[in-house]
């Protein structure tokens, strides 16, 4: 057990206040190792009594450094994952978006093409609308110049009555 402990004791800073194991016992009395601040795999090279004539401790040190190592190569290709995820969801996004703008496009189209037919239909009608128009103005003035003709005309024969009765034509002839 005494490689065991030294391995704990040497481990980079790792002591613990807290109870572990079958035996409570707390690593180096739950202090950080002396000259071990930058932690267990940092330290490995520098720990010449971890490795020195204790291959168990030595094994131990290689299953541990693998271990870690292969966590963060496992974290690497999970993160990775996702963002191959995360750039699959912006070209799907993306996608869509462009979807929507030529929808929106093609609804614009029909609506420049309705609001065109719709013109083609409405102007006959205008034109119509205007023919009509403009022989109702015609037809006023028309009948204004009528009305005006008859009021011209009864003027002067009010006034031709009013003159020939008020003279004496006789003396003519």
């Amino acid at each position: 057990m005494d490689s065991i402990i030294e391995l704990v004791k040497g481990g980079g800073g790792l002591g613990s206040s807290e109870r572990s194991g079958h035996a409570d016992f707390f690593p180096n009395g739950g202090e950080d190792q002396p000259d071990c601040k930058n932690g267990i795999i940092t330290n490995i090279g520098k720990e010449k009594d971890l490795y020195e004539g204790n291959i168990i401790a030595v094994v131990i040190m290689a299953i541990i450094i693998t271990v870690f190592i292969n966590a963060v190569i496992i974290i690497t290709v999970i993160i990775n994952a996702v963002n191959i995820i995360v750039i699959i969801n912006a070209v799907i996004i993306n996608a869509v978006i462009i979807i929507v703008i030529i929808n929106a496009v093609i609804i614009n189209a029909v609506i420049i093409i309705t609001v065109i037919i719709n013109a083609v239909i409405i102007m006959p009608i205008i034109f119509n609308a205007v023919i009509i128009i403009t022989v109702i103005i015609i037809t006023v003035i028309i009948i204004t110049v009528i009305i005006t003709t008859v009021i011209i005309n009864a003027v002067i024969i009010i006034t031709v009555i009013i003159i020939s009765r008020s003279h004496d034509f006789s003396l003519l002839g």
